[in-house]
């Protein structure tokens, strides 16, 4: 059974999906790429506000005093909007994309508890100290390897 949507696509309402647009579909409604548009443009700035953030803080955390703990908080504000946007995105994707990211989000998720719950044993046997934030790394990496290969079985 296909989980392809039957579309008319006569009316050209759809278009290709744009480079930065991979984890979609081939081609994606206007409403999809101004979600997904949204979506990195969000991420890009988090990141962006990620990294001076924290070199600034482990440099001058004692000197800034309590505006330490309001820059702590402004990447965590910008990763709200990245969460929002991709719920958004994948709320009103068409049921294929919805299916490929689940996938992805599964496998994700399964690698990065294996990770957590995995890794600690390690330390015990003499592997370097992790910290907890180590964790996104393979999450990440999962998540994209079970959307290629959903992207795969579905297309």
């Amino acid at each position: 059974m296909s989980l392809r949507l039957l579309e008319d696509t006569s009316s050209g309402n759809r278009t290709r999906a744009p480079w930065w647009a991979w984890g979609c579909g081939a081609e994606l409604s206007p409403g999809d790429v101004a979600n997904q548009r949204r979506l990195m443009v969000l991420m890009v700035v988090w990141i962006a506000t990620l990294a001076p953030i924290s070199m600034a803080l482990k440099r001058w955390e004692e000197s800034l005093g309590p505006a330490a703990y309001a820059l702590a908080l402004a990447p965590t504000l910008f990763f709200l909007g990245v969460a929002w946007a991709y719920v958004r995105f994948v709320r009103e994707a068409d049921e294929l994309t919805r299916k490929i990211h689940l996938e992805g989000m599964a496998v994700g998720f399964g690698v990065g508890v294996v990770y957590l719950l995995g890794y600690p044993v390690f330390e015990t046997v003499g592997a370097p100290e992790g910290d907890l934030s180590y964790a996104l790394l393979p999450m990440v990496t999962g998540y994209i390897t079970g959307i290629y290969r959903a992207q795969r079985r579905y297309r």
